[in-house]
């Protein structure tokens, strides 16, 4: 299944540091996700904010498939250090978490499914679901690691099945080892065989940090 969803957002102005979540929150915007842990190993409750901006003209009339109206308001995904009174700016992203809706296929449902940390890994995980216009279902995994003073994407994986012949599609890249695993052959239904084969392949991807832009792959 292939798919391109780039957004470009002006710089919003938040301060670099504060000691409450709310002063990272423009006028206009809210808090939908949040989530504790240590990310930078200094055993502090570092801070992850998905925020989105509350704008009544970003709320269009869908004359398609699907849902009546579509919000399209813009996400920000925003990390925050935790230091001796509060909280430090670590970076911020306007482009890795797509809006609620796509004004361009109204039948998918809002991708963002969680966000994570575990064992210092910052983890955001998608759930691609359509209601109509695609029998294809699928789910995404965009594991990071902090490490020399950046937000490095370390791991990516993708996995999608066909609702109705049970195919099963999915690969897993290591940025590390600059290796993909694909796997194909697979299915979801006990009456389909189950034959998958796994290949190895060389990534040809130059690293990706969270604080550039990002660009959804289309394989």
């Amino acid at each position: 299944m292939k798919r391109s969803i780039l957004i470009f957002l002006s710089c919003i102005a938040l301060p670099a540091y504060a000691a409450d979540f709310s002063a990272y929150v423009p006028k206009g915007w809210k808090i939908i996700k949040s989530v504790k842990g240590d990310l930078n190993g200094d055993n502090q409750a570092d801070a992850v904010l998905v925020l989105q901006k509350q704008d009544k003209a970003n709320i269009i009339p869908n004359d398609s498939m699907g849902l009546p109206e579509l919000d399209t308001n813009p996400r920000m995904l925003k990390v925050l250090f935790k230091q001796a009174d509060g909280y430090k700016t670590a970076v911020e992203n306007t482009t890795l978490i797509p809006p609620e809706s796509d004004k361009d296929n109204g039948c998918l449902a809002d991708p963002l499914s969680d966000v994570s940390i575990n064992k210092g890994r910052l983890k955001v995980h998608f759930e691609w679901f359509y209601s109509c216009g695609s029998w294809w279902m699928s789910h995404s995994d965009y594991l990071f690691r902090y490490q020399n003073d950046r937000f490095l994407l370390i791991g990516y994986s993708h996995y999608e099945y066909h609702r109705a012949s049970g195919e099963i599609n999915e690969y897993s890249d290591n940025y590390l080892t600059g290796k993909r695993k694909r796997t194909t052959g697979g299915n979801v239904f006990d009456s389909y065989p189950d034959r998958p084969k796994v290949k190895w392949e060389r990534l040809k991807k130059k690293p990706y940090y969270l604080d550039e832009p990002y660009q959804y792959p289309t394989d």
